[in-house]
């Protein structure tokens, strides 16, 4: 199926509009706030919808279901939900002004946590537009397992990840601090250091965003860095530990990439920052399917 494809020129907002309902079956509560939201750009852009994508993104919630590429300004949305179209506008009205995304950055923790830092910019920017914003967890980690399922509490897969502060802990902390749908459980054991990243990392996220407008993207870069250097310095992240069942994992994508140059990905050609296949994303989504069916609220 190809790709959908819109260009939208702020001197025809009305096109754009057009285009969008066909492809989004917008009612008319809807179109008026897509207006809105299409005001925000200065410059033309252009949406895609990765068709390939759509199907598998719809089956990972712990990830943004849009993102830009770089290379191009576009838009790439990953689902056809309306309220993830205005997220992704508003959030690529943000990339047009001049947030800065640190995608590309060799230290994944630094991009999940400018993800978080954008995210009340966003929703600061939906409540002027009157867009409803989520304020309520719809997923619950870290619950103990289900008795049923024989699997022991000292193997359950989220109570090993947090039992020590290694490079996989810390850079899901800094992931699951960025969603603000998502409310943490930490089992009996967790090292305390973990809980600890996750509280200043949330807390660090709201401060860069704190009382920030759109017009406001010099002084979100200025924090967003201040911010990352003090976390730098605070936790050391290139020195921790690598645990060997990512070591395990790093392995063998190297070795799927040397018989395979194009791995499995979602589909669809992704742009720079967004990852054909991660490993450690890979077992993440397995690690928390099984508690997302059980939690779902």
């Amino acid at each position: 199926m190809p790709n959908e494809r819109i260009v939208f020129n702020p001197d025809d907002l009305e096109s754009a509009v057009r285009q969008i309902a066909a492809v989004w079956d917008l009612d008319e509560d809807a179109l008026d706030v897509l207006r809105q939201t299409l005001a925000l750009f200065t410059r033309p852009i252009t949406l895609v919808v990765d068709e390939a994508s759509v199907v598998y993104y719809s089956e990972t919630p712990l990830i943004d279901h849009f993102t830009f590429n770089m290379q191009t300004d576009e838009l790439v949305l990953l689902s056809r939900d309306p309220l993830t179209l205005i997220d992704a506008l508003v959030e690529m009205a943000m990339y047009v002004a001049g947030f800065a995304t640190l995608m590309g950055a060799e230290d994944q923790w630094k991009v999940e946590f400018a993800i978080g830092a954008w995210k009340p910019v966003r929703n600061r920017i939906k409540r002027q537009l009157g867009v409803p914003v989520l304020d309520e967890p719809l997923w619950i980690v870290g619950l103990p397992p289900n008795p049923e399922d024989g699997v022991l509490g000292d193997q359950h897969p989220f109570r090993m990840l947090v039992s020590q502060l290694d490079m996989a802990s810390f850079t899901q902390m800094v992931r699951l601090a960025a969603r603000d749908d998502v409310e943490v459980n930490f089992p009996n054991g967790t090292d305390p250091r973990v809980i600890e990243v996750y509280i200043r990392m949330k807390t660090a996220m709201y401060q860069v965003a704190d009382e920030l407008a759109l017009e406001d993207w010099r002084e979100f870069n200025r924090r967003l860095l201040h911010f990352i250097q003090d976390l730098e310095e605070a936790y050391h992240p290139s020195d921790l530990p690598v645990p060997a069942w990512w070591q395990h994992m790093l392995l063998a994508q190297d070795e799927a990439s040397l018989e395979d140059p194009h791995p499995p990905s979602a589909g669809g050609d992704l742009p720079p920052g967004k990852p054909r296949w991660n490993p450690f994303e890979t077992y993440l989504e397995e690690l928390f399917s099984e508690e997302d069916a059980d939690y779902w609220e």
